[in-house]
């Protein structure tokens, strides 16, 4: 935005959103927001004198930056292992009674998408999903799997996998 591109532009250069994955294709609707908020202030230019300056101060070379960018593209399509989440699993207490937790691929996409929002500073919707990629591709050649127990990407996914295609 400060150097000239979009929202957008900037969305896709930090890895954390493109317009396909967003809610009806928007990208950071507020910005506009703070554009219009601006234009009402007494200095309207406050705003993006502030960003160029905390620009200036994040390129300084004694201000040490992460580059999450990095972190995203390395973990792209990373997840917790089966042999991982298994000892992980085997390490946690017992629960009294006939009640058992399941702990399968689902729960190790959850933890998998929780340690990506840590390392990536990402939103978890953004998060890829590479077990549950997989368990779709078995379960649409098997044709056994039951679209009501899947995550909010079934209702985009769902409708390709189960296409004919002739």
């Amino acid at each position: 935005m400060v150097a000239g591109g979009s929202l957008g532009e900037a969305a896709g250069f930090l890895g954390i959103a493109v317009t396909h994955t967003t809610w009806q294709g928007r990208i950071y609707s507020g910005a506009g927001h703070v554009h219009s908020s601006a234009q009402r202030q007494a200095d309207p230019l406050a705003f993006e004198t502030s960003l160029k300056s905390l620009a200036a101060k994040l390129d300084e070379p004694t201000f040490p930056l992460i580059n999450y960018l990095r972190r995203r593209q390395a973990l792209a399509i990373w997840s917790i292992d089966e042999p991982t989440w298994n000892d992980l699993v085997a390490r946690l207490p017992t629960v009294p009674g006939p009640q058992r937790s399941e702990l399968g691929d689902r729960k190790r996409q959850l933890a998998s998408i929780f340690a990506w929002v840590e390392l990536t500073a990402g939103e978890h919707r953004f998060a890829p999903r590479p077990i549950e990629a997989a368990n779709l591709q078995k379960s649409s050649a098997s044709g056994s799997f039951d679209w009501t127990q899947c995550g909010p990407c079934c209702s985009v996914i769902a409708p390709a996998l189960t296409t004919p295609t002739s």
